[in-house]
């Protein structure tokens, strides 16, 4: 199986921590996670990427913002043990980019250009202001009213939703499939002490209502995954340095595993689909053949097209059987993944469910 390559992009809000998501990751993913890596196509990359994270260990200096150009683009590589499973074109936009201020014009041409190759799309949700949202929302029965208000939304969601949507229309327009979607919650180290509840209750409130808060993830076509990350228990006052000892990165390596699964079930899909059509012309030749054979006993002629129909027989079986190779293994990776997963919600179609038990019907 070719390693295949999908387009990836980060929007989020100024301060959202876009950024240090990717140094966090990058990080903990090229020192391993359950056997997965990442390194970076241009040695270049790896060693800017891991001196801003050593600068993070050894001082508590945080990353600079993405640059002031608006976008910064990798080339990653994920792997599994040293088989390569993705090639990963990454572009992190800069928060100001996507805040649809004057003079912004041209950046947001250049991230709805983006949005319409992308193949998946992680939406940065920063956890302190989505604890602020949950403790605003707790007691609401009405999902419609928990709808931010657009001029109090800090994680820019409205006006992010809506690039999103333009994009997700326009490629239905040209006949394409819709990106899969991370919404990604980052600070989620921050949730339980603004929240004053569990991260899992906070988190739980927060399913009920993120369709109100983020519609395009419910949308019909739509597969999106919940997905909460921390660098560590830093604080609210990300500015300049922090304590380094208080690093601690959990499921960094999580949105990866998501945007290689949910690739690995367009392909499964794929496969089935052809599958059925082979399968569908090699019964169509064995009949051809049987009832050539039928008839007067075989005329050179009729000899002839049995024979054709017969080698038209056993390409198709093999061709069968590659597919069918190739499909075990697709799904027997993605049974891997989906387990790296966890217990974390991906919605497909405006509902929340394992999506793995669709797919292996």
């Amino acid at each position: 199986m070719d390693t295949p390559t999908i387009t990836l992009t980060l929007l989020g809000a100024s301060g959202s921590g876009k950024t240090l998501f990717l140094h966090g990751m990058y990080a903990t993913l090229s020192a391993g996670v359950a056997g997965y890596f990442v390194y970076t196509r241009d040695p270049d990359d790896d060693v800017d990427l891991m001196d801003v994270w050593d600068r993070l260990n050894d001082k508590g200096t945080l990353p600079p913002p993405t640059d002031m150009d608006g976008q910064k683009s990798y080339e990653f590589v994920f792997t599994h043990g040293i088989d390569p499973l993705l090639h990963i074109d990454c572009v992190d936009f800069r928060g100001g980019a996507t805040d649809g201020k004057s003079g912004d014009a041209d950046d947001s041409q250049a991230i709805h250009d983006r949005l319409l190759v992308s193949d998946s799309i992680y939406l940065v949700l920063d956890g302190e202001h989505l604890a602020n949202w949950v403790l605003a929302i707790r007691d609401l029965d009405d999902v419609g009213a928990s709808r931010p208000n657009r001029s109090r939304d800090p994680m820019k969601v409205a006006g992010l939703s809506r690039l999103i949507y333009t994009a997700v229309k326009a490629r239905q327009e040209q006949g394409k499939l819709p990106p899969s979607l991370v919404l990604l919650i980052t600070k989620s180290d921050l949730i339980e002490p603004i929240t004053g509840m569990s991260r899992g209750t906070a988190l739980s409130i927060a399913a009920r209502h993120m369709k109100a808060l983020v519609p395009i993830a419910y949308s019909d076509g739509m597969t999106s995954l919940v997905c909460p990350v921390q660098i560590g228990r830093l604080g609210t006052e990300l500015h300049g340095t922090v304590d380094p000892d208080a690093l601690d990165p959990v499921g960094l390596h999580r949105p990866f595993v998501f945007s290689l699964w949910y690739y690995l079930v367009e392909q499964i899909q794929n496969n089935r689909t052809a599958l059925s059509y082979l399968r569908e012309q090699r019964s169509d030749a064995r009949q051809t053949v049987d009832e050539l054979r039928s008839r007067l006993g075989g005329t050179l002629l009729h000899r002839g097209k049995i024979r054709a129909g017969e080698r038209t027989v056993g390409t198709r079986d093999q061709q069968i059987q590659e597919v069918e190779r190739e499909l075990a293994a697709l799904q027997s990776l993605a049974d891997k993944l989906i387990a790296e997963l966890g217990r974390l919600p991906i919605v497909t179609d405006g509902r929340a469910r394992l999506v793995l038990e669709e797919v292996q019907r």
